[in-house]
């Protein structure tokens, strides 16, 4: 399900800068199946976008922040590394009700 989701976003947006890696949420946050690995990789993409657009609303440009300050992007990447490892043990029909906008 998330393969195509990616597909088509690929074809329609271009990708920004990625704020961790799945070796950070094996380090940082915990141990993954195979299962949870092979869906990191676009969970990170979809949660570093999400970082993007929050502080896009605010005004402010995330990337150029990070690349002003170090810590930022230490913060970018803890906060990136809790999305995923919360996305990956929540129930499907609850991320399901959180991808919508503006649902918390």
């Amino acid at each position: 399900m998330v393969r195509p989701l990616r597909s088509y976003l690929q074809r329609t947006v271009s990708m920004g800068a990625v704020y961790a890696t799945v070796a950070d949420v094996k380090t940082l946050g915990r141990p993954l199946t195979a299962e949870e690995e092979e869906k990191t990789p676009q969970l990170l993409e979809i949660a570093s976008a999400l970082l993007r657009f929050e502080a896009k609303k605010r005004g402010y440009d995330l990337d150029a922040m990070i690349a002003a300050d170090e810590d930022k992007g230490l913060i970018a990447k803890i906060l990136t590394v809790n999305s995923v490892v919360r996305a990956a043990v929540s129930p499907p029909y609850h991320r399901e009700v959180r991808a919508h906008w503006g649902t918390r």
